[in-house]
């Protein structure tokens, strides 16, 4: 019972994978048509927390994550067409504690990493209209500890390893008028990450529990975003900024039952299959061909579950 509660927290990781590929905008800068390649570095650092109760029984998990990525933007395909290509890399790590009604409190210490490549390309239909749309593929590693109580303690420990692909399409508009800018977006997001099948092994204590095997996982999400940014040109070299956004879970499905038992009553939410929305600022620089943006942003889905991100972009621009 113990490895389909660990199935459960893949499900969370899972698409905090996919909301980080959401909320990582600078890997797609602000369309321009100044026919420069761009060389971009993002760096961003988030904690979390989800926490969800109902009556004595309860679902909590909280972490941190770091997001890495280089690459290339901005490169002219045609007259209309740009693109970009970046690899990115994840690594996430979290506590857990589930307790539901007749079986004991499970606690779980678990570290995912994710290494991906992803590329965009970008049209540009008018002046200030963009078409964007955009694709990756990644793997995934992650590493668990899970412990419970029956008479006696047991602990549990897993290795596991899958896949993750996304693909999304997205219009921009991007205007100026005197020294304010506004950027607006929306677009969709669709999320599919793969499990593979492993073994759960537990610790020689004063009993011997048999390895327990944990059948392959597969996971979608489709997402629909919705962000908008203000920005204000003080001088040539600062720009703050302030920015939203929207987050509905149009679509979301697991090949297995997150839950594997018949519970009764009210049971706290397991998915993080719920709307949201982000707020944030931060502060533009440009020097020369240079580009630093400093960002803060809150994100909220549903009442369970939080968590803020800075963000660090650097751009250099060549003719």
């Amino acid at each position: 019972m113990n490895g389909v509660r660990m199935k459960k927290q893949a499900l969370f990781i899972s698409l905090l994978l996919g909301q980080s590929l959401a909320c990582a905008e600078p890997l797609q800068s602000v369309a321009t048509d100044n026919g420069l390649v761009t060389a971009t570095g993002v760096y961003a650092y988030n904690d979390f927390k989800f926490d969800s109760t109902a009556g004595d029984r309860f679902n909590r998990y909280k972490g941190h994550m770091n997001f890495y990525s280089v690459g290339g933007n901005n490169v002219k395909l045609n007259q209309y067409l740009s693109g970009g290509l970046f690899v990115y890399w994840i690594d996430t790590s979290f506590v857990s504690q589930l307790l539901l009604p007749s079986l004991p409190l499970t606690t779980a210490n678990q570290s995912i990493s994710n290494n991906s490549i992803y590329a965009h390309v970008l049209a540009n239909v008018k002046s200030s209209f963009f078409i964007d749309a955009a694709g990756g593929w990644g793997r995934n590693s992650g590493r668990y500890t899970t412990s419970f109580t029956t008479n006696t303690l047991q602990q549990g420990f897993a290795r596991t390893s899958g896949d993750t692909w996304f693909v999304s399409g997205a219009a921009l508009y991007n205007t100026q008028w005197k020294q304010l800018s506004i950027s607006a977006n929306a677009g969709i997001l669709y999320t599919e990450v793969m499990q593979n099948p492993y073994s759960l092994s537990y610790a020689a204590m004063t009993i011997n529990t048999p390895p327990q095997y944990v059948r392959r996982l597969q996971t979608n999400a489709t997402y629909i975003l919705e962000n908008l940014e203000v920005g204000y040109q003080m001088s040539p070299m600062f720009q703050p900024f302030i920015n939203g956004g929207l987050v509905q879970v149009a679509d979301f499905n697991t090949s297995q039952r997150v839950i594997g038992i018949d519970v009764i009553g009210p049971v706290p939410a397991v998915n993080l299959d719920m709307n949201g929305y982000k707020i944030g600022g931060g502060l533009g620089i440009n020097y020369k061909q240079y580009a630093l943006r400093l960002e803060e942003q809150y994100f909220q889905r549903g009442g369970a579950y939080s968590s803020n991100q800075m963000t660090l972009t650097l751009r250099a621009n060549f003719s």
